[in-house]
């Protein structure tokens, strides 16, 4: 039991994960269900439904690979989502959705609407509402406005991509905090849902006057004491709030609240560029100011140093001309008690065509079409190399290298530059970066943990 205990790989570990995932969606235990019949007696589906939550339930009970087709017509447009790894799955159509299960093997999926659709839909349908206020905006929130903001937060939220509401309603939406940070204002806020445990994000705030804001960025108008009247906005949707962030992370500005110090940290020299919103993702968003910097401010306030700000110091440091975006600073949150956590981090931008996923992703595309059109036996190498590294350092024969193409010198490239930056972050004096033992239990494990997943 220890063993497993100190193995996040292990089986006990694996078996709390999945009873964690059950406790998230109340569909499982509550609500109705209803079994399909499927031609494979040896499938088992059904799909339990409650409040908003649907979800499908497969599995195959043999001890053999088992294909199974099910009439899931009524869920037409939405999309299955394979709950243990959030992997998506093809929108369900008319005709039946085809399944393939390994031996003993079973999915939970979470048939959800068209993402796309839905955020739009709330988006157009949301109408910021007018707030009164009788300060001013360097004074803060008084007790009553930040009631007042809770009050429109969980309508003005439910239409962010990057909140994970997975299906469920905000019930309440509550300001733990709001942070002077030159003239912006960062708020901490505790979201409750409908079910399951509240999350805690950050949101930018800003005022701008009603002409110039993105209409999709506004979440209330706000009339003060002199009856001027202005828009308050989601600071990182508006080009005069996001180039005010980058001014206080620049001049290192530091302002303490009830959660914590908010600090901003840069190196000397920063560039400077126009600031436009980059992309929006499902945890961060991101600003580009002109094509030098590239700011991404993480939306869910988590837990200590992020990864690519800790990877980012050590690299500086350490292997200061390796081929990664150059980090220029961070904006983190620095509570009275534990770790600081990170809330931004600031990078060189680097104009690209994409991600190595996608270009290799479009190489595999093109590998298939040029081997179905020639009319040569790939045949293998006579000489069996004797490991790994021996099959890396043969020769390819010519005509793999024609099918091929351009892929195989990028894999080469791609993988130099891998170990480059191991070799680079590697520190025996820094814990964070020390090698780790890799022990047959711990290879056995992760087998185990992949085999279960076929």
């Amino acid at each position: 039991m220890e063993a497993q205990q100190g193995n996040p790989n292990s089986l006990l570990w694996w078996t709390k994960r999945l009873i964690a995932l059950r406790k998230r969606f109340q569909a499982f235990g509550r609500g109705t269900i209803e079994f399909l019949s499927p031609e494979n007696p040896k499938v088992l589906a059904f799909i339990r439904q409650y409040e908003d939550e649907t979800v499908l339930v497969v599995a195959n009970l043999s001890r053999f690979t088992q294909f199974v087709e099910l009439d899931l017509r009524q869920f037409k447009g939405r999309v299955p989502v394979e709950l243990i790894g959030r992997t998506k799955f093809p929108q369900i159509g008319e005709l039946p959705y085809l399944l393939t299960l390994g031996e003993h093997a079973f999915y939970w999926f979470s048939l959800d609407e068209p993402r796309t659709a839905a955020v739009d839909a709330k988006e157009a349908s949301y109408h910021p509402p007018a707030l009164d206020t009788g300060s001013n905006w360097e004074e803060g929130f008084t007790p009553a406005e930040r009631s007042a903001l809770e009050s429109v937060l969980p309508a003005w939220l439910e239409g962010r991509r990057w909140l994970r509401a997975h299906g469920r309603e905000i019930s309440q939406a509550r300001v733990l905090d709001v942070i002077p940070f030159d003239s912006i204002r960062v708020a901490v806020l505790d979201v409750e849902f409908s079910h399951g445990e509240p999350e805690q994000y950050v949101l930018p705030l800003a005022l701008e006057s009603g002409e110039k804001a993105p209409p999709q960025s506004v979440i209330a108008t706000v009339r003060r004491a002199g009856g001027s009247q202005a828009a308050l906005v989601d600071a990182l949707s508006d080009p005069a709030a996001s180039a005010a962030l980058l001014e206080a992370v620049r001049t290192g500005t530091r302002s303490k609240g009830a959660t914590g110090t908010l600090a901003g940290t840069a190196r000397p020299g920063i560039p400077q560029g126009e600031p436009r919103p980059y992309k929006q993702e499902h945890h961060a968003a991101s600003v580009q100011y002109g094509d030098a910097l590239l700011l991404k401010f993480y939306r869910r306030l988590g837990e200590g140093v992020s990864p690519e700000l800790e990877i980012g110091r050590a690299l500086g440091e350490r292997a200061p001309s390796a081929p990664v975006p150059p980090l220029w600073g961070s904006l983190e949150l620095r509570p009275r008690r534990g770790e600081p956590i990170t809330l931004a981090t600031l990078l060189g931008y680097v104009p690209n065509q994409g991600s190595a996923w996608h270009f290799f992703r479009e190489e595999l595309r093109r590998y298939f079409e040029r081997a179905l059109a020639t009319p040569r036996d790939l045949k293998p190498s006579a000489r069996t190399p004797s490991s790994v590294l021996d099959f890396a350092e043969a020769e390819v024969p010519s005509a793999a290298r024609e099918i091929l193409g351009s892929s195989l010198a990028a894999a080469r490239l791609l993988g130099k530059r891998t170990a480059e930056l191991h070799d680079a972050l590697l520190s025996p004096d820094d814990p964070a970066f020390a090698a780790e033992p890799y022990s047959a239990h711990d290879q056995r494990s992760i087998y185990q943990t992949k085999r279960n997943l076929t």
